[in-house]
């Protein structure tokens, strides 16, 4: 269903990236009366879709059922998309349809971890023996992403949530294990982020968050408002896509610039002034070291990859000097 009513959009860059978010709760049915679910309101999930639109990009918001009070919330644009879904299933099948339109996926809703084996058609009669329910575990979607962002759409960003309570016996000892947990799946499911929550932001208007970014430190969010932290996670998104495209056209530019490098060296190594031809040499020979080293650590971490960028900014800043100097 798309969202026909537009309002004036706060940004005026061009739509360029498609967020897809998910959002809510699934609800997973054992008969025609009766289901398993979660707390999950699917707030946080509208306010990152908001944030998503007011920086400009275009959205597709996936949800489970939602309260009245957070439906009401979705904000209404020509460039929102809703897809409402009900169980684990169904949202998997959505993510997957409209992941090819996407450039950035959030997975913010509480998809349930197992449904019932097998779903009665007729309400199950109470009696008074036990019910034993026999439960199957649901396809990670997340995991999934990753895995195909890691065979074909290493271009895609991927930011997951993480709903842990910890082990141990002290509050610090919780945390460190979520904290533990949280860099785990990150590493497993092949994520660019990953946000670190607890129950306790189920339904509350403030709460406590953790980012963890690959190759980074933890960032803690305390007593944060859901839609200030939403327009964090929307920046930090397109702030991950926009290295990642900026790293893509590197790869592409290296071996160029290294040819231009030899281009140039073949030009000016008989020049007749000997101090011109020495400045061009030696700025020739800087190119093609910084393009040689950019191409080695082309697949490396885009921390790595930005040392790499300063540390060449240095040497030619020194370069330029040391020719202004002569």
């Amino acid at each position: 269903m798309l969202n026909r009513k537009s309002n004036p959009d706060r940004s005026g860059e061009n739509r360029k990236l498609t967020v897809l978010v998910t959002a809510g709760p699934t609800i997973e049915d054992l008969d025609p009366v009766r289901f398993i679910s979660n707390r999950a309101t699917g707030k946080l999930g509208v306010e990152i879709a908001r944030a998503a639109l007011e920086a400009g990009c275009r959205v597709i918001l996936i949800h489970g059922p939602l309260q009245d009070k957070v439906r009401r919330a979705i904000p209404s644009s020509k460039h929102l998309a809703c897809v409402p879904v009900r169980s684990a299933a169904e949202m998997r099948a959505a993510v997957l349809r409209h992941l090819a339109a996407a450039q950035m996926v959030v997975m913010n809703a509480a998809v349930a971890d197992y449904t019932p084996a097998r779903k009665s058609r007729t309400k199950l009669k109470k009696s008074r023996q036990a019910l034993l329910l026999r439960l199957k575990p649901t396809v990670d979607i997340l995991a999934e992403l990753g895995e195909l962002k890691r065979r074909r759409r290493k271009d895609l960003v991927l930011i997951g949530f993480a709903l842990e309570t910890g082990t141990g016996a002290t509050a610090q000892q919780r945390r460190k294990s979520r904290l533990a947990e949280a860099r785990r799946k990150l590493e497993a499911k092949n994520l660019d982020a990953i946000v670190l929550d607890t129950p306790a932001a189920m339904g509350a208007e403030k709460s406590e968050f953790t980012v963890v970014i690959r190759n980074g430190a933890g960032r803690l969010f305390s007593n944060t408002s859901k839609a200030r932290f939403a327009r964090f996670v929307a920046k930090l998104g397109r702030s991950i896509w926009a290295v990642k495209g900026l790293l893509g056209c590197c790869a592409e530019l290296d071996p160029l610039m290294i040819k231009l490098a030899r281009s140039i060296r073949a030009v000016w190594h008989r020049h007749k002034n000997e101090t011109e031809r020495r400045k061009v040499m030696q700025a020739a020979d800087e190119l093609e070291r910084f393009s040689r080293d950019s191409l080695r650590v082309s697949r490396a971490s885009p921390k790595r990859r930005l040392r790499l960028w300063r540390s060449w900014e240095r040497r030619w800043k020194s370069l330029e000097r040391k020719q202004i100097s002569s």
